[in-house]
């Protein structure tokens, strides 16, 4: 048996059909997971990012210690499950000096609400 797709084992699917059953296996296993394990997660809070260890920054680190932050924080954010709206909150809690001066003052210029 030397035709295509006689063979032991062999699939003959597109990579989109192919992608296409991975996507839907993978949206079931979630939605299985999800179903059984509803409140798994408890929502994150300011103690939980802190214990993650988010790297602070003070802005004397330069541009590569700034983009690092930024990798850190989105790492936290990821792990703690960190919802969208309390991002900004809890990242600048991780400001020191210079860049916490700079960053209440721009609360103060353009009125945003650190709460």
């Amino acid at each position: 048996m030397s035709g295509r797709g006689h063979g032991r084992g062999s699939i003959n699917m597109t990579q989109a059909e192919l992608t296409n059953l991975i996507n839907t296996r993978v949206a079931e296993a979630l939605a299985a997971y999800q179903a059984a394990h509803p409140n798994n997660q408890p929502a994150c809070t300011f103690k939980m990012f802190m214990d993650c260890k988010p790297q602070t920054f003070s802005g004397t680190e330069g541009a590569v210690g700034l983009l690092r932050w930024f990798e850190k924080a989105e790492s936290v954010f990821a792990m703690c499950n960190c919802p969208v709206g309390d991002r900004v909150k809890y990242a600048t809690g991780t400001l020191e000096d210079g860049a916490l001066t700079w960053w209440n003052a721009q609360v103060q210029l353009l009125g945003i609400l650190s709460s």
